[in-house]
């Protein structure tokens, strides 16, 4: 009695994982296709491994330096990441599970509620209550 259920729950198991595997093989199948009809011939192979064409080898007097960036003005650290004068071209990752479509992704990188992602490269020199009230207005001039 005991055997035979438990050949049932591994026989359910087994049923389970391979009506899973067959969906997930049916999906890729269906992305691929998608990608195809998509993209056509633009289709690019992105590698997940770095192939360099050429090694590149360190010189032993060359050196690195951390990248601090200036410190901005409020109104303009906002509208920089506001995404102005920013261009965006959508890659070829496509999002869905019926009918694929090309993932969107916003401009802005403050999150939502906030002036600023990265409020610490705001000028402190500047920076003030003229410096607020000049950047809602820059903002706020885009918007309109």
């Amino acid at each position: 009695q005991q055997r035979l259920e438990s050949r049932k729950k591994r026989r359910l198991a087994t049923a389970t994982a391979l009506a899973e595997a067959r969906i997930k093989r049916e999906d890729a199948m269906k992305l691929k296709a998608m990608k195809a009809y998509y993209f056509g011939k633009y289709i690019t192979r992105v590698p997940v491994l770095k192939e360099d064409r050429y090694v590149d080898t360190p010189c032993l007097e060359s050196h690195a330096l951390p990248f601090k960036p200036d410190p901005l003005p409020l109104s303009e650290l906002a509208m920089q990441e506001a995404g102005y004068h920013r261009t965006r071209i959508p890659g070829q990752h496509l999002v869905g599970s019926m009918i694929p479509q090309i993932e969107t992704v916003s401009f802005t990188e403050a999150p939502v509620g906030q002036a600023l992602r990265r409020p610490n490269l705001v000028d402190k020199d500047i920076a003030g209550p003229e410096s607020t009230t000049a950047a809602y207005a820059k903002i706020g001039s885009l918007v309109v």
